[in-house]
């Protein structure tokens, strides 16, 4: 059986809609870890103590979950309605083969 990993980089209020799309497709884990970087955003700059400082490091969430192969095309679709805001920076998905 051939096995995928996918990850995905969400907002903090996404967790719940993205939590639940593995869920419903069948994948019986999922790992979440929070997480900083940066991406289309770049950042964004404030004052701190009279001083520009410029924040480049956004806080996000990483969610990990092993599947089939069959069914990523399925969980990362929904996942990524799950996701969307219309806004940059709403996440980003990585697919990655396990073992085979």
């Amino acid at each position: 059986m051939s096995m995928k990993m996918v990850m995905a980089i969400i907002r903090h209020e996404r967790l719940q809609d993205v939590q639940d799309v593995p869920d419903e497709c069948g994948v019986s884990g999922v790992t979440v870890t929070e997480v900083k970087g940066c991406g289309a955003q770049r950042g964004y700059t404030e004052q701190y103590r009279g001083t520009a400082v410029h924040i480049s490091l956004r806080p996000r969430l990483k969610i990990e979950a092993v599947m089939r192969a069959e069914i990523v095309t399925t969980v990362i679709d929904t996942m990524a309605a799950a996701v969307r805001t219309g806004a940059v920076g709403h996440g980003t998905t990585v697919v990655l083969a396990i073992g085979d």
